[in-house]
């Protein structure tokens, strides 16, 4: 792997990067928020930034520690925050029901999104065929689909792009593309009608 030859040839490139190996190990005491606690607040985001923000965190920082060192410890805290995240019913504040119409997706539910599909390829490998079923469920029910409703489908979405005001349609459809084409969710015929849809969305 170029990147592991890097590391012994650039000093510099090799002080960072133990930093960042430092910060995997930190991540690898940190406890999982509970969908309770997440849920507890009555607003849009609820409690939901801090386990989204950990689970985006941990797919980037675990999965990249864990693929250029092979130290299964790291793909395993990673297994385990996926598998805890998509034992939750959703991914957004549940203050959002009370829009009109209901929403059912928000930014946490993209930074779910983001580290869900970055976490599951860099941990494939390490995934048994029934943990890759459930991590690819929960991104699908929780994540893609209901941002698929509420911000591309014509027949359900609440704005398009030239509707929102603001940058939230693009960081929505964006993660959750992101989502879509790395977990290989879909086969690839949908995953060109993913873009098309966002086309037409926009």
């Amino acid at each position: 792997m170029r990147f592991r030859l890097q590391l012994q040839l650039d000093e510099h490139l090799a002080r960072e990067w133990q930093a960042y190996v430092a910060k995997a190990d930190r991540m690898l005491e940190e406890s999982f928020t509970d969908e309770a606690e997440a849920d507890g607040e009555d607003s849009q985001h609820g409690r939901y930034g801090p386990p989204s923000e950990q689970v985006a965190k941990m797919g980037t920082i675990l999965g990249l520690v864990y693929q250029v060192t092979g130290q299964r410890h790291y793909g395993e805290k990673l297994r385990d925050a996926l598998l805890h995240y998509s034992g939750y019913q959703k991914w957004y504040g549940k203050g959002l029901l009370r829009n009109d119409p209901p929403w059912h997706s928000e930014l946490n539910t993209s930074r779910f999104c983001h580290g869900f599909a970055v976490g599951y390829d860099c941990i494939y490998d390490l995934l048994s065929p029934e943990e890759r079923t459930t991590v690819r469920r929960g991104l699908q029910e929780l994540g893609i689909l209901p941002t698929l409703n509420d911000w591309v489908f014509a027949d359900t979405r609440i704005h398009a792009l030239d509707s929102m005001g603001h940058n939230w349609w693009a960081v929505m459809i964006g993660l959750a593309g992101v989502g879509v084409l790395i977990s290989n969710i879909m086969c690839r015929a949908k995953r060109i009608t993913w873009c098309c849809l966002m086309a037409k969305g926009s």
